[in-house]
């Protein structure tokens, strides 16, 4: 009956935790005779401190969903990051994506970079940034961005204290493929008026991923 059903609908949400509402969102769906549909969605945070305005259209066919998307990143009002991803999901489980995104991250920051989702490879991304960044911090400097424990619990990271960073203005480049995570930066620390080099990390670790 797919094939020949058509019809729209809205849906709105928030997120909420007692007392206070973090984010909005809401959109449309539209299905269309043969299996077709159009989506769009606007998402809003607490204080439009960062928005997401994302658009897409998809195909359901046998065995399967075919879905491609793309979308505008807001933070404070001013466009950021360009986004688009494409993929599919079969009905035995089994799923296909891939993406990109580049542009503007305020306050002086540009990048880009691609990731790719698969049941059967993993997930593997990279991302280019250029500006405000970070670079490794000398072993007698105290790190003034650690990494939360939240975050080392959950990707498995070492308590290294080789990882500490200081605030830059340069280059870096972070890349994930097949449980391992790279990083490289270089660039001018400002407030120290000296150049730091960041030597290239291989950290074994994993981002869990639905297969």
């Amino acid at each position: 009956m797919l094939p020949l059903a058509s019809g729209s609908g809205r849906f709105y949400g928030a997120v909420q935790v007692p007392g206070l509402t973090l984010g909005t969102f809401g959109g449309r769906v539209d299905l269309e005779q043969g299996g077709r549909f159009t989506f769009s969605t606007d998402v809003e945070t607490i204080g439009n401190v960062a928005g997401l305005e994302l658009s897409g259209r998809g195909e359901v066919r046998e065995g399967g969903v075919d879905l491609s998307a793309g979308g505008q990143l807001r933070i404070f009002g001013i466009p950021s990051l360009r986004l688009s991803a494409a993929g599919s999901v079969e009905s035995t489980g089994e799923y296909s994506f891939a993406g990109s995104a580049s542009g503007y991250v305020p306050p002086l920051t540009y990048a880009f970079g691609s990731f790719r989702a698969s049941s059967a490879e993993g997930f593997s991304g990279e991302a280019h940034v250029f500006g405000l960044t970070v670079v490794p911090a000398p072993a007698d400097v105290q790190d003034l961005s650690p990494i939360p424990d939240v975050a080392r619990e959950s990707l498995g990271l070492p308590d290294d204290p080789s990882l500490s960073t200081l605030p830059a203005i340069g280059y870096s480049y972070f890349g994930y493929s097949q449980g391992r995570g790279r990083w490289f930066s270089i660039g001018v620390v400002p407030f120290e008026g000296s150049v730091g080099a960041g030597a290239s990390l291989s950290v074994p670790f994993e981002i869990p991923v639905p297969r």
